[in-house]
């Protein structure tokens, strides 16, 4: 027993620590079972929960109004940017700021290249081009420094902005007003009056220069009575010299004596110096302003060109106006009422 005395007190001694141990456990976890069983709670229902009708985020109206404002203030920025960039003449404020008067405003019409339908006032007597081009008679006519300026010169400031056209129909205006009436096409480089009228290619104003001839060997006559056409002819090389020449200016004063008007279709302003070389043969100069193709600045540039070289400028055509896209502005009354005459005289 002595030898086993040792052995026997560590066991004993390691048993009451482990029952120490268990005690201290078991007593905790009793406390922690009571304390899970105690209510303590500080909350105080104040409103009962509701459900929303409608999300609190994204707030789809508020960003609908907040998109339609913004976009009217970027579109209205982004017109203001762009018309101030933009500074083709559009307007019959803009032809107005030039300092001429505007004689009329022709709408667009098609046209077929190559064909007559160009002769709109002969062809579409009803329609309101046609009685654009009766205005622009009527515009010259009532203007006494105007109407006595014998021949009337038609330029451009550049190609395909339709002087040809408008010299025909004024050629066309005139004559049916019974007065007798040449076209003569100075367009030496890029004629059309000889597929607005269909006339003789090999007989015109090139052979005349080139040649002695008279003026009743080239000039032909048209289908409208009292109007007679003179056209380009063949291209010839030296086209500014042979405008120059006294051959033209004789050529001039003859059908100037011989017609009651003389209408001159002449190259654009800014292509050629062919219109500067018939300035001093001209009382009169009619400028076409093809609608929202020309800006402002080049336009200006071009009439300073002409007045600083004498021109005796009597107005503008504003041309190949869009009843479609800017109607009621520009013809709000006559549109219509032209529209149901040509029904009536359809039904007729």
């Amino acid at each position: 027993m002595d030898s086993k005395q040792p052995d026997y007190n560590t066991l004993k001694r390691n048993a009451e620590a482990d029952r120490q141990i268990y005690d201290a456990i078991l007593t905790r976890m009793k406390e922690t079972s009571i304390t899970s069983k105690l209510e303590s709670n500080n909350i105080r229902l104040v409103d009962p929960v509701q459900v929303p009708k409608t999300p609190y985020k994204p707030r789809k109206g508020r960003n609908i109004v907040v998109g339609i404002f913004v976009g009217l203030g970027v579109a209205v920025g982004l017109s203001f940017l762009l018309h101030s960039f933009d500074d083709k003449i559009k307007s019959y404020g803009d032809v107005e700021s030039l300092g001429l008067p505007l004689l009329t405003g022709v709408p667009h019409f098609e046209l077929t290249d190559g064909s007559q339908n160009g002769r709109v006032l002969q062809l579409e007597p009803h329609s309101i081009s046609a009685e654009a081009f009766r205005n622009l008679r009527a515009s010259i006519s009532l203007r006494p420094d105007v109407n006595a300026a014998n021949p009337l010169l038609v330029t451009s400031t550049a190609p395909g902005e339709g002087k040809s056209v408008v010299s025909a129909n004024l050629a066309i205006a005139f004559a049916t007003n019974k007065q007798r009436t040449l076209l003569i096409d100075c367009d030496l480089h890029h004629p059309a009056q000889h597929k607005i009228f269909p006339a003789n290619s090999g007989k015109g104003l090139a052979l005349y220069l080139t040649d002695h001839l008279k003026l009743q060997d080239v000039v032909q006559s048209t289908d409208i009575p009292n109007l007679d056409v003179l056209p380009a002819g063949d291209l010839p090389p030296n086209v500014s010299e042979l405008l120059a020449s006294d051959r033209m200016r004789e050529l001039i004063r003859q059908a100037c004596r011989e017609y009651d008007r003389v209408i001159i279709d002449s190259p654009p302003v800014t292509a050629v110096s062919d219109p500067l070389a018939l300035l001093p043969y001209v009382q009169g100069v009619i400028y076409v302003i093809g609608f929202s193709k020309i800006g402002r600045e080049v336009v200006a540039r071009s009439m300073q060109k002409l007045r600083e070289c004498g021109a005796p400028l009597a107005g503008v055509v504003m041309n190949n106006i869009d009843p479609q896209l800017h109607g009621y502005y520009y013809y709000p009354y006559k549109y219509s009422y032209y529209h149901k005459k040509g029904k009536r005289n359809g039904a007729a």
